[in-house]
């Protein structure tokens, strides 16, 4: 990531990137703009975690490639000191948030600097992120049009250049649409390979945590970092191994293997031979 190499140069601290982002983030709430970013964001707890990802670092002692590294939650996803509503104006009040949601206590491990709770269709029950309690997360390319949903607020935040990467969660394109009309990545993991623990049961079944980011190399570091079964339930895992970066502040992931390509040719060929049979069997 490109914030890892600045801070390691000491070009600029994550102090300082805080700052910058939530004098952006005051900004987009003129009315002149009304983005809808967020729901929750707080301005103090900001500055205390990356005044200390900014100590770690003047000592040489980063976590990982993302700490210090800005990432924006839905409100969807438990998240420390927010409270989860889903976009809704009461279900915070029948389900406190207690602790994080697995997911985001794997990326305060690593240093990121989590920013708050992003805008959402309101019980992810919707496409176009219109929110009737919060307003609409816009669409940075063109403020009068829609971010998409119901991850809006998650996709409008990197459209617009202010979070490398956030998380949302995709049930039926959740993630993968806003993503779609912001011009950013997104990512709908396969189902269990991200822990679904302290994420709103709407759609548990279809429903995965997932990544926007700008980059697909950024989407992949994330993945990398918060993916992974909970030891308890690695005993009704039926999930295969697959390669991963290593969250290193030097080495490259150009190498990292992601796919055999002898298992895709296995496939192809049993693809060809079920339409053979078709094709035997079709009446003239």
């Amino acid at each position: 990531m490109d914030y890892a190499k600045a801070y390691r140069s000491g070009d600029i601290t994550p102090s300082l990137v805080a700052e910058r982002f939530i004098a952006a983030i005051d900004e987009s709430t003129k009315p002149s703009l009304q983005m809808g970013f967020f729901i929750h964001y707080s301005v103090d707890d900001i500055l205390r975690q990356a005044a200390e990802s900014t100590h770690r670092y003047r000592r040489g002692e980063p976590i990982s490639v993302l700490d210090g590294v800005l990432v924006a939650i839905k409100d969807e996803i438990d998240c420390l000191p927010y409270p989860t509503t889903g976009g809704t104006t009461w279900l915070h009040k029948e389900r406190p948030c207690n602790d994080d949601a697995c997911c985001v206590k794997r990326l305060r491990l690593c240093g990121a600097i989590l920013v708050g709770k992003t805008n959402m269709h309101e019980l992810g029950s919707g496409t176009s992120g219109i929110n009737p309690h919060y307003g609409p997360a816009r669409n940075p390319y063109d403020s009068s049009k829609i971010a998409g949903g119901s991850s809006s607020g998650s996709a409008s935040l990197v459209s617009a250049g202010l979070c490398p990467v956030t998380l949302g969660v995709d049930g039926g394109g959740s993630v993968r649409m806003p993503a779609s009309l912001c011009g950013v990545v997104g990512l709908k993991p396969t189902f269990a390979r991200i822990p679904h623990d302290g994420v709103l049961p709407l759609n548990w079944t279809v429903g995965m945590v997932g990544i926007l980011a700008g980059t697909v190399e950024d989407a992949l570091i994330v993945y990398a970092a918060i993916s992974g079964e909970i030891p308890y339930q690695q005993i009704f895992s039926v999930l295969t191994h697959i390669n991963l970066p290593r969250l290193s502040l030097t080495k490259s992931i150009s190498d990292i293997k992601l796919a055999k390509y002898g298992k895709v040719r296995v496939l192809l060929r049993a693809t060809n031979i079920c339409i053979m049979i078709l094709k035997s069997l079709e009446i003239g």
